[in-house]
Formats: C-alpha cells, sequence, structure tokens
C-alpha cells in the first residue's frame, strides 16, 4: 500500500494544470515514472486516470483530483515470513530493480558483510543504475573494478550508504545524514525535472 501512494506523488515540483499539459512523464515518489497525456483539454495519467479537478493549492504542494487509482507496473510486493520479517535480501533487490554491477562492486570489495552487520543496520542505500556506472569514462570503471584498488573502492562505495537510518525518499531533503563512510551529505530539491540532488559534505 505506501507504494502505490508514492505512486500518487511528484515530488520537488508544483506542476499546476497547465504544466502538466507540457509535461510528457514525470517520476513519482514511487520511482515509476507517470505518463501524462491531454485529449480534448482534459489531462490523463497513464492514459486511463482523468483529472477532474485541479489546481487545489495547499500548503505544501499542488493537488489533482483523479477518478481512477493509478497502479505502478512493477510493484514490488516484499515476501514476509509468519512473524512479518523480509525475506528479500540485497542481492535479489539488485537483481529486480537492474542494480548488478554495483552489486557486483559491493560484493567484490567485501562491503555487504559490513552493511548488514546489526551495529548498522538499519541503513539506507543510494545505487547507481548500471546505466549509470556504464557512461563512467573508461579509466573509471578500470579502476573500480580493479581488485588493487580494493580499500579505496570500499571507502567509495561506504559514501552511498546511510547508516543506522532507513529512510523513505519524502524525508531525505529533511536534514543531513551520516554515511557509512563517515562524510555527510545532504539531498535537496532540484530544478527542471531532477528529483534531487545530492550533495556531499565534509
Amino acid at each position: 500500500m505506501p507504494q502505490i501512494l508514492r505512486y500518487h506523488v511528484i515530488a520537488c515540483q508544483q506542476l499546476l494544470l497547465e504544466n502538466l499539459k507540457l509535461t510528457p512523464n514525470a517520476t513519482s515518489l514511487q520511482g515509476e515514472q507517470i505518463v501524462i497525456s491531454v485529449s480534448q483539454d482534459t489531462v490523463y495519467l497513464n492514459k486511463k486516470a482523468k483529472i477532474i479537478s485541479s489546481d487545489i493549492i495547499t500548503t505544501n504542494g499542488i493537488v489533482h483530483i483523479i477518478d481512477k487509482l493509478l497502479s505502478p507496473q512493477n510493484l514490488l510486493i516484499i515476501p514476509r515470513d509468519a512473524s512479518g520479517k523480509i525475506l528479500q535480501n540485497l542481492t535479489t533487490v539488485a537483481a529486480t530493480h537492474g542494480y548488478n554491477r554495483f552489486m557486483k562492486l559491493i560484493q567484490d570489495s567485501d562491503l555487504m558483510s559490513v552493511i548488514t552487520d546489526p551495529i548498522h543496520t538499519p541503513v539506507t542505500l543510494f545505487w547507481p543504475t548500471d546505466q549509470a556506472l556504464q557512461a563512467l569514462a573508461p579509466e573509471q570503471q578500470n579502476f573500480l573494478f580493479n581488485q588493487v584498488n580494493k580499500e579505496k573502492l570500499k571507502e567509495y562505495l561506504k559514501f552511498h550508504v546511510i547508516r543506522d537510518s532507513r529512510i523513505s525518499a519524502a524525508d531525505l531533503p529533511r536534514r543531513a545524514w551520516n554515511t557509512l563512510q563517515g562524510s555527510e551529505l545532504s539531498v535537496k530539491c532540484g530544478t527542471d525535472r531532477d528529483v534531487v540532488s545530492i550533495i556531499p559534505r565534509g
């Protein structure tokens, strides 16, 4: 249910109806995109839900009323045992969402045991996609995947982990966070189509 609710929120942007008419798609707080289309001057979301009332201004955003529930295409159902414990591990999540190369870096640097150590958990991770890693210059990729640089790599990867916190996307911009590497990072709403900007501190 929380994922469905987040799919109805576009973070860091206040889009009036006129803005939506000029926006072909927008990324939801759940992570998937919402396709926006216009037909006979009516705005539709994912070609199904129609905006029937718009531009309701609130203290922290804008509300549009739609006539149908939006459903994410890749709704992640997390299996749990009888006690409610999550059965899905990081490896499974990485494979499901296409973060295999970053997961390999975590495994090759022996960081997995650190991330799963109860002294640090729960953790929040920032995972670059496989496409983001493939877009790096060849010399950067060679550095990352070279076992000679294992200890330096581990420090870089630790900067992608916030320790002792389970943080939803909506809460990220509220304060600076301590990374497993020891320095701080802060998150703020970006401009244009950026959802967030991640800013190293210290």
